[in-house]
């Protein structure tokens, strides 16, 4: 291949890593090889697609050979990386500047950017120095300066001090710190660097000064991680089930369980990620052959082809060790057939089809499954040709998507606007959540892997800005009545243009008139512009350009654009909001009790602004339930509106959620006290005197989940009891005492029944759990057209609770009688009193082809303890248990549990109400000794950081042997006293959190006060955090501590220990910065570098200085190797 052939940019090297998809992100960044097409193609969020078609096979393995090289070749020192970051900043800096130095102006920006505090008078002293002769800042000056910011004399002095003579400290004082204060025995490649580090520096003398011993402290050379445990280290020689295994839940998933995308790349980033069982949903594809995702949603689908391909290609080269493939199997028997004879060609010989040995009683370890793919599913029982089983629905399982009758996207009529959410259909109702926005989602979380070391790209800065309005409804007319209202001279806001795709509009107030100027956009350079001659690159640099600078056209001239106009608060426009443009009047409490003590209606509310000016809350909700008013203060959690366990963006969003779920005992928010209903209670003369009201403020965080079920009928004469049938269920129930009990039964809200009368039940499941927006009761359903080209066809659902119908819009007319049919047709199975489990009786046919392909992982439906105590452990069988099953079951035997899995495999996965792909907490489940603990590897929250944490261990390979103690008689996890039964001897760290370099919050948001927690998760008697006191203001890029913790921990064997850094803001809400978890047992001594990572498990450049002590509490013990 000549050299010429392609030219790669350092930059572009830098940023390019192998196999990682991110939708949330917006970014793929992979190199991935198509053997079908011989094409090379790399993916990089800057730059774009870049693909190399070449003739042959063996070329296209030489380029991706040669671009692997190239990749695993890049710099990696953190001086390297150190001089990478001021490059970048440096040029960013001029580049938006024009000019090829930098002012003082400048440095104080940058200094701001980065969170870095210095008054302007050092800021301008110490710039002095380091200037040229023109007064500016070349790129020279630019890092000698921002080197000095970073470092900490302190640090030094307390570190090196005893070793060092003045600021410098020479390869003998080097090796007495290795000694003394890390307790290193063999400090061979900590020398071979220390020369490096000397060499870097261009002198002849073997010393680092301060600044080089104060960044090999916070360098990943100097990490608390202990390389050691990045090679295989365990006897891989066990059987299977003696591992804990990193486990993949819809692998195929790049954001939710509703909508996002599937993609094989996901499978990629998983198996690259050191994954060992992945899962692959199958279904029958409308060609004939299977695809893969998530059944019944808005999920894209993949080809299963496609999958297993990409499977062989990435599934060992991270790891040898055996890979399990978990197939959710929906498919005919036909596309059934098909997938065996897919897995036969594609895998070949990787396929595990009979058992490796005669005569088994154990599986196979991993050694022995090397580079080979076991799959998992149900199995024909023997001699059997085709199983046709009908089974009813697990009393135990979730309400799965896959139970629901239909689903699909339809739309909400809200205010103005018709949103887009998704439905379901069950057995009587018809239920609807969001549908989730990923990039919004990746935008508005600060765990989202974005990576930090970089500045947000520029061309997004806009978007968090007051005075970018988006969308404004109403356009031209709208956005000069804003800019009018405000009424400052030089006000300003931007809008997206209704006109021109990609542009946007400036609106802005001079001399008593509104002015529109279209921005201007050149989408293939990325520039933005009023006039061509002064163009920026992002919508951002224009504006704060012109914050600065005048602006002269032939119509007007500007001064400057002042103050932002301020976006509209939506809510003063609402009828039930209290005051708004008809009745201005404020709103007090004794005014609205005044008002729903004259409206006789169960759920009559308004919302009015606060009375204490907002300290406890903006907002408060004022309703009448039977003959109360109450009053509930709208907590807030930064900008979020919190009620009970709820959250919303705004008061809108909360009031129409609350307009079909419980607000307080059953009751929701019916009617809202608008122009009508206010002039109703005006024209009553003398208020309800059987109203009475309660001084205090609502927390409705007292609402009952509780339900129960009528056992037998029950129909009291006095109307303050509960009248109720056979089988009813009565929710938000109260126990009194031990014989009445308060509850809700349609219009009957809390009141008395006896206990005697009724069985307590679970709530009913959703398949959206939280996140469910709203329910409507099946009834009648019909189709009507209206004038709208969108969506031009509205379904109408008649609930047998209310007269007026539930509207939701389609866009085609055959969606319409789709839905309209479905929910036609289980009203009428429901009138017929048919139960939910014979209506979802579940068909399923197993092709004899595919069953012999499962060897090893048979999974069955259920596992009796009983049966298992009796007729013994079959190491070929397995089950398969929600996060939710599994913690019920597992829980009220752990013993049992730790004993089964010493022969057979469990599996544990996410409930289906986790719609979002969020997660649940590992740790116990592994404690109990289950292997596949499966997680949703595209969410990057605090489940999956432990998950990465566990696996670091035994070098990445995916597989983790657990201790020995877990394979001994009666162990159970959660039991104190087992730990001297097992010698399993107590652990104490002693920690001193130093300090801390380059903290950036997701999005480049400022850093106000950031502290580190140190929490240890494992062992339930275990658990504890640990934070940081010390109040840093405004300072990110170098905060100190110094603060010590002792943490004793009583089973380290199964502990994991994160260091976490967050930001608390003026509000006192946490933002995440970054975070690194390890097993307990797999970390240096002494004073020690801790690199963070973001939420996806990625190395961020920021990290963290810690002292760090571990001592057994009896006496030193050998750990396994």
């Amino acid at each position: 291949m000549p050299m010429d052939s392609i030219l790669v940019g350092a930059d572009f090297l830098g940023d390019i890593e192998v196999t990682r998809y991110s939708a949330r992100r917006k970014s793929e960044v992979i190199l991935s090889f198509q053997y079908d097409t011989y094409e090379v193609i790399c993916k990089n969020a800057k730059t774009g697609k870049v693909d190399r078609n070449v003739p042959t096979k063996k070329e296209a393995e030489g380029w991706m050979k040669a671009l692997e090289y190239l990749i695993d070749k890049r710099p990696t020192s953190y001086l390297a990386q150190l001089d990478i970051w001021f490059l970048k900043q440096y040029e960013s800096m001029i580049a938006n500047s024009n000019q090829h130095t930098l002012t003082m102006k400048q440095m104080k920006d940058f200094t701001n950017r980065i969170s870095f505090k210095i008054s302007t008078g050092k800021l301008k002293e110490t710039f002095q120095t380091v200037q040229d002769e023109d007064g500016a800042l070349n790129i020279f000056g630019f890092t000698k300066l921002v080197r000095e910011f970073l470092h900490d004399q302190q640090i030094f002095t307390d570190c090196f001090g005893k070793y060092s003579f003045g600021s410098k400290i020479d390869l003998n004082g080097f090796q007495e710190f290795l000694q003394h204060e890390q307790n290193e025995v063999s400090y061979t490649e900590y020398i071979s660097f220390f020369r490096e580090y000397v060499k870097a520096g261009s002198r002849g003398v073997a010393y680092m000064n301060a600044h080089e011993a104060v960044d090999f402290l916070f360098s990943k050379q100097n990490q608390v991680w202990n390389k050691k445990y990045e090679v295989v280290y365990q006897d891989m020689t066990r059987p299977l089930s003696h591992y804990w295994i990193a486990s993949s839940h819809n692998t195929y998933l790049t954001g939710d369980q509703v909508s996002s995308e599937s993609s094989t790349e996901a499978y990629a980033r998983c198996l690259r990620q050191g994954c060992r069982c992945i899962e692959l949903d199958c279904w029958d594809g409308a060609d004939g052959s299977p695809v893969i995702y998530h059944g019944r949603t808005l999920t894209t689908k993949i080809a299963f082809l496609d999958v297993i391909k990409t499977i062989r290609d990435h599934a060992f080269v991270t790891s040898e060790y055996p890979v399990i493939l978990s197939i959710e199997n929906h498919c005919s028997v036909k596309q059934q057939k098909i997938m065996a004879k897919k897995f036969d060609e594609v895998l070949g010989k990787m396929l595990v089809i009979a058992p490796l040995f005669k005569d088994e009683s154990e599986l196979p370890s991993p050694q022995q499954l090397k580079r080979r793919i076991l799959l998992k599913c149900k199995k024909l029982p023997k001699h059997a040709k085709e199983i046709i089983e009908y089974a009813e629905r697990e009393r135990d399982k979730d309400l799965d998507l896959s139970d629901t009758f239909k689903n699909g996207k339809m739309y909400i009529q809200e205010g103005s606007t018709w949103e887009p959410y998704f439905f379901a259909l069950t057995n009587d109702k018809l239920i609807y959540t969001e549908i989730v926005d990923d990039c919004a989602h990746a935008n508005n979380n600060d765990y989202e892997g974005v990576d930090s070391n970089s500045v947000m790209p520029i061309e997004e800065l806009h978007y968090s800005k007051k005075w970018f309005h988006g969308k404004v409804h109403g356009g031209v007319r709208a956005a000069e009545d804003r800019v009018r209202k405000f009424g400052v001279e030089g006000g300003f806001l931007v809008r997206q243009s209704d006109t021109y795709a990609g542009d946007y509009s400036l609106c802005f107030l001079s001399q008593d008139s509104a002015h529109h100027i279209r921005i201007k956009s050149n989408p293939e350079q990325t520039r933005y512009y009023l006039i061509p001659s002064k163009q920026f690159d992002s919508l951002y640099s224009l504006i704060s350009y012109y914050r600065k600078n005048s602006l002269e056209t032939r119509d007007f001239y500007i001064e400057r654009f002042t103050k932002p106009v301020p976006q509209p608060e939506r809510h003063e426009q609402q009828p039930w909001f209290y005051p708004n443009s008809r009745f201005p009047e404020p709103m007090g409490r004794g005014k609205a009790e005044e008002l729903l003590q004259k409206i006789p209606l169960n759920g009559a509310f308004l919302v009015r602004y606060s009375s204490d000016g907002g300290a406890n809350g903006r907002f408060v909700i004022s309703f009448r339930v039977e003959n109360q008013l109450k009053h509930c203060r709208v907590k807030e959690d930064g900008r979020l509106l919190v009620v009970s366990v709820q959250r919303f963006e705004n008061i809108e969003k909360l009031v129409t959620y609350y307009s079909t779920h419980s607000f307080y005992k059953g009751l929701k928010l019916k009617h809202p006290v608008n122009e009508e209903l206010y002039k109703f209670a005006h024209s009553v003369e003398a208020p309800d005197d059987k109203v009475y009201t309660s001084p205090d403020y609502l927390d409705t965080n007292t609402n009952s989940s509780q339900q129960c079920r009528a056992l037998s009928p029950y129909h009291p004469l006095d109307s303050d009891s509960l009248s109720f049938e056979k089988g009813d269920v009565i929710t938000n129930v109260v126990k009194q005492d031990g014989v009445w009990w308060k509850g809700d039964l349609g219009e009957q809200i809390q009141k008395t029944f006896p206990s005697n009368f009724v069985e307590e039940v679970e709530p009913v499941d959703s398949p959206f759990g939280e996140l469910q927006k709203g329910s409507i009761p099946v009834g009648k359903a019909d189709v009507e057209k209206r004038s709208d080209e969108t969506n031009p066809y509205i379904l109408k659902v008649y609930s047998p609770s209310s007269p007026v119908p539930f509207k939701a819009a389609v866009p085609t007319y055959r969606e319409a009688k789709e839905w309209q049919e479905i929910i036609n047709f289980v009203n009428n199975r429901a009138t017929k009193r048919v139960s939910q489990i014979s209506l979802i009786q579940k068909k399923n046919k197993i092709a004899q082809e595919f069953s012999k392909q499962i060897v090893y992982c048979c999974t069955v439906p259920k596992l009796n303890p009983d049966d298992v105590r009796t007729n013994g452990r079959l190491y070929n069988q397995m089950t398969s248990y929600t996060e939710v099953t599994a913690e019920k079951q597992m829980s009220m035997d752990p013993e049992f549990y730790v004993w089964l899995h010493e022969v057979q495999f469990s599996r544990v996965y996410p409930k289906a109400q986790r719609v979002d792909s969020s997660n649940y907490n590992p740790i116990r489940y592994w404690n109990f000794g289950c292997q596949m603990v499966a997680l949703n590897y595209q969410t990057p929250d605090r489940p999956m950081q432990l998950n990465h944490g566990k696996f670091r261990q035994n070098g990445g390979c995916g597989y983790v042997l657990k201790p020995d103690f877990m394979f001994r008689k009666n162990f159970h996890p959660s039991r104190v006293r087992d730990l001297d039964t097992n010698e399993i001897q107590p652990l104490t760290f002693k920690i001193t959190i130093i300090a801390a370099r380059q903290l950036f919050r997701t999005g480049n948001k400022f850093i106000s006060s950031p502290f580190v927690e140190v929490e240890i998760i494992g062992a339930d008697f275990d658990c504890q955090k640990v934070r940081t006191t010390k109040y840093i203001a405004e300072n990110g890029f170098n905060p100190f501590w110094n603060e010590k913790f002792t943490i004793k921990v009583l089973n380290p064997d199964l502990a994991l220990i994160r260091f976490s850094i967050s930001d608390e803001d003026s509000f006192g809400d946490s933002h995440f910065v970054g975070q690194a978890t390890y097993p307990a047992l797999c970390l240096f001594q002494g004073y020690r570098s801790v690199p963070l990572e973001n939420g996806y498990g990625e190395e961020l450049l920021s990290s963290m200085l810690i002292h760090l002590q571990y001592t057994y509490d009896i006496h030193t013990r050998v750990r396994r190797t």
